[in-house]
């Protein structure tokens, strides 16, 4: 698979004030196996959040 988005859900369900998220990132599983203890040298890549490396969840 490729492309160039993703989609993430990050909640925030029981807490009672929003979360804050500093930094978030992804990367692809050394083998390509889910589960793997490392990640593939290279694909490591930083999320943003409408450009922004940060945001906060909101609670529900």
């Amino acid at each position: 698979m490729g492309g160039d988005r993703i989609r993430l859900h990050f909640s925030d369900a029981f807490g009672g004030a929003p979360l804050p998220i500093t930094s978030v990132s992804v990367a692809a599983p050394l083998g390509g196996k889910a589960g793997a203890a490392g990640i593939e040298p290279g694909s490591a890549r930083p999320v943003t959040f409408r450009g922004k490396p940060g945001t906060a969840a909101a609670t529900p």
